[in-house]
């Protein structure tokens, strides 16, 4: 029951956030809802693990999972982040942070557990990989609390449907762009590394909980492919929309524009959670060894 969680997180963010089906006031209860619906599933999950095995909490698997469970019901409640809102803007920064913040312990405390183990080296690149993200990552989110505090917001309003989407910027811009059109190009694109990397440091540490026995085999498998699929999918997704549209790529025209949409369907923040997701259900699964806690 823990998978799904994320697919109904997506749709209640979707809903309310993305098209507008939902109004404030009807989706604040149906968050809390969910929020207790997520807090009941993990506690059972846990009970349950705690009774077969003898076990306690798994950090790891609960910090996994609380990333995705946080952006869906807290950056829900801010809407979609744009300048003409600093504000929410701010808000939507903060749970951002948390969530990043969530994965990345989640995957050092997994990492160190298994460090003396066989899943030791895809362990150790899966923090590497995920701290470079990380850092730009990092740097994205401290500056849009710069624009505000600098009273840039304004400056960042009139560009940003244009200058912070990658539907539109990775098929490019007019030239001689102003210099926060050129800002806000930079730090999205650190926002679309982080994602994929974010992804590729799970396919890592799925990797490795395999090796290990923490994680049931098929299950590492679905997490290892999905992750890598997802990853390569977006970085495909923006090769075609640079090279169609940016750099005017004979033959590719015609699928950049489909490519950048993609690109940016698949790079926002929370999509970064998904495989996070599925590793931290399946630390939780019943079929995981009793041994590997």
């Amino acid at each position: 029951m823990l998978w799904v969680l994320w697919p109904l997180g997506l749709a209640l963010t979707g809903a309310h956030a993305g098209a507008g089906a939902l109004a404030t006031p009807l989706f604040v209860p149906l968050d809390a809802a969910y929020l207790v619906l997520a807090a009941v599933l993990v506690g059972r999950a846990l009970r349950a693990r705690a009774g077969a095995h003898g076990g306690g909490p798994d950090a790891p698997a609960v910090l996994l999972l609380a990333a995705g469970v946080s952006v869906f019901a807290l950056a829900a409640l801010t809407g979609i982040p744009t300048a003409h809102h600093p504000g929410a803007m701010l808000a939507n920064t903060a749970v951002l942070m948390l969530a990043a913040a969530l994965i990345t312990v989640g995957v050092v405390l997994a990492a160190a557990r298994l460090w003396d183990g066989p899943g030791r080296a895809p362990a150790a690149m899966a923090c590497a990989v995920l701290l470079l993200g990380g850092a730009g990552y990092l740097a994205n989110l401290v500056a849009r609390v710069g624009v505000v505090l600098a009273g840039a917001a304004p400056a960042q309003a009139r560009v940003e449907t244009s200058a912070w989407e990658a539907r539109s910027y990775l098929l490019g811009l007019p030239a001689e762009p102003s210099a926060v059109v050129l800002l806000l190009v930079w730090l999205d694109l650190l926002q679309l590394g982080y994602v994929v990397l974010t992804q590729v440091a799970v396919v890592l540490l799925a990797v490795s909980l395999g090796r290990h026995g923490w994680l049931d085999a098929s299950i590492a498998r679905v997490a290892a492919v999905g992750g890598s699929a997802l990853a390569g999918v977006t970085v495909l997704a923006v090769g075609l929309a640079v090279s169609g549209g940016a750099f005017d790529v004979p033959g590719l025209e015609r699928v950049s524009a489909p490519a950048a949409w993609t690109a940016y369907l698949l790079t926002v923040p929370f999509m970064s959670t998904l495989p996070a997701f599925l590793v931290g259900a399946g630390l939780l699964a019943p079929s995981r060894a009793p041994e590997a806690r």
